[in-house]
């Protein structure tokens, strides 16, 4: 009473909560964890409510189901006068700060949900569901992608809307997919990037109306399907496209600031949510880098997914460009090395690759209103080496002082570059990320006067190479011909450190 006294004397909203649980067979002793985790969530933080009621619908023989179970849970959340109600089963938790988080959404929406948030049996801590959609606010949203990617039962919703859309309690599987398809064409959903409730893994309860995943997920698609159908939704139309592409970036970008991603998982996610688009990388130096997108690129995945790709290399590259007027960028499948290079400073940036790659090139090099030299390179059995070479020595301006090797072919790059390399003696960074034989790198490279030091890019440090141990260790090294202490000085332009073999 005091409380809703003092919210109606300071002008706030009085909104009334209502948190709507069946109890099935075998969940009441997870129920009392449940509600204590209401209870905990009121004392830490009320948000924009006054009043909170905690209804648990009995189910413990599982006759009702769960549609007859929430069904009533919202009969009886109307009657106590509840304005907004929240469903969370007897398996899951409340998130200690939802009440106050969600307060922000309530004016401009009728149902909020938030982010998928699973607890595994033996884990101590929850964890994000990666990849989910993280924000929707659209029907479309809710079609156009898989349904374990989009929402899961804990929301707030206003009463009387819960009571226009109820459940069909002729279902026993997917009849969630089918409330949040009715609400969602009628009603004002919205999904937000906030924690709300955490699902409990493997604890589901049992009955003779249970349903099992593999039920959930073959009734919930196949009503998916014939919804965009129903709706003239194809998924492969022009304005499909362009929502995935727009969710699946905001997705990116949210994984991005939480560090939720591994360098290692992002290839798959790349396959699972293609993005082909627009990204802004801003990890290195000299400002900010546009690069067009594409699923079939392992270096804008990681990009796109974490951030950031072979930092540490890319940051020797860039202390390697800032030292001299021109650099050459071999095998490349974009333009970020180019760009690289002349945001540290490269006064002349040289790309050699096949026509396709430097198509590729011109167009993210555009984007930046960055000028570079393309040189067709690796086409139709030609040595991409020996075709880079003829055109430096026959372009006029300053010998190299970096070249940046990649591709499939390091070794044979190498070889074609080979009079070059004895001649001006420029650093080199190869790159063996797409399975160069790093053992028959130091083989073209011997007789010459090059140290390989291998890339330790979590210990972001130099390690000099032992001849027997580089080729299966490294994934990228740096050739020199300068003595370690010089080496160290490049290092440590790139905030890095040499150690010991």
């Amino acid at each position: 009473m005091f409380s809703r006294l003092t919210s109606w004397l300071s002008g706030g909203p009085r909104l009334r909560l209502a948190v709507v649980t069946p109890v099935g067979p075998g969940h009441a002793d997870l129920y009392t964890q449940c509600r204590a985790s209401v209870e905990a969530a009121w004392q830490h933080g009320r948000g924009p409510f006054t009043a909170l009621e905690c209804i648990a619908v009995d189910d413990g023989e599982g006759r009702l189901g769960r549609s007859r179970a929430r069904n009533e849970g919202i009969a009886r959340a109307a009657a106590a006068g509840a304005d907004w109600l929240f469903f969370l089963d007897a398996d899951d938790l409340m998130v200690e700060g939802a009440f106050a988080t969600v307060a922000p959404y309530l004016a401009g929406a009728d149902a909020v949900w938030g982010l998928i948030l699973g607890l595994a049996p033996a884990a101590e801590r929850p964890h994000l569901r990666v990849p989910q959609i993280v924000a929707m606010d659209s029907l479309d949203d809710l079609l156009l992608f898989d349904p374990f990617l989009t929402l899961q039962m804990g929301h707030f919703v206003r009463t009387p809307v819960a009571q226009a859309i109820g459940f069909d309690e002729a279902l026993d599987a997917g009849e969630d997919f089918d409330y949040y398809l009715r609400l969602w064409a009628r009603y004002r959903g919205l999904k937000v990037p906030r924690e709300f409730f955490i699902n409990r893994h493997a604890r589901h309860s049992g009955g003779p109306r249970a349903a099992s995943a593999e039920d959930w997920g073959r009734t919930v698609r196949e009503r998916q399907r014939d919804e965009r159908v129903r709706r003239n939704l194809p998924p492969d139309a022009p304005a499909a496209r362009a929502r995935r592409t727009a969710r699946i970036g905001e997705l990116q970008a949210f994984c991005r600031g939480q560090g939720l991603v591994a360098a290692g998982d992002a290839p798959s996610l790349a396959a699972q949510m293609p993005y082909a688009g627009t990204l802004e990388v801003n990890e290195y130096e000299g400002g900010t880098l546009r690069l067009q997108c594409a699923d079939d690129d392992p270096a804008c995945a990681q990009l796109a997914w974490t951030g950031e790709y072979r930092p540490f290399a890319a940051a020797l590259w860039q202390a390697l460009a800032a030292r001299g007027s021109s650099v050459v960028d071999i095998g490349a499948r974009n333009g970020l090395f180019a760009l690289l290079a002349a945001r540290a400073g490269a006064a002349r940036v040289v790309v050699g690759g096949e026509p396709a790659a430097l198509a590729r090139v011109r167009e993210d090099c555009a984007l930046n209103e960055v000028a570079v030299e393309c040189v067709v390179a690796g086409a139709g059995g030609e040595p991409a080496g020996r075709a880079v070479d003829a055109y430096l020595r026959q372009a006029a301006g300053a010998a190299p002082g970096a070249i940046h090797v990649s591709g499939m072919d390091a070794a044979g790059i190498l070889h074609g570059l080979l009079p070059a390399l004895a001649q001006e003696r420029p650093e080199l960074l190869i790159d063996a990320a797409d399975g160069s034989d790093l053992s028959a790198v130091m083989q073209t490279l011997q007789g010459t006067a090059y140290r390989l030091w291998r890339i330790d890019e979590a210990g972001h440090a130099l390690v000099p190479c032992a001849e027997a141990g580089v080729a299966r260790e490294a994934v990228a090294v740096l050739a020199s011909v300068r003595a370690p202490k010089e080496v160290g000085v490049i290092v440590t332009a790139a905030h890095g450190s040499v150690r010991e073999a």
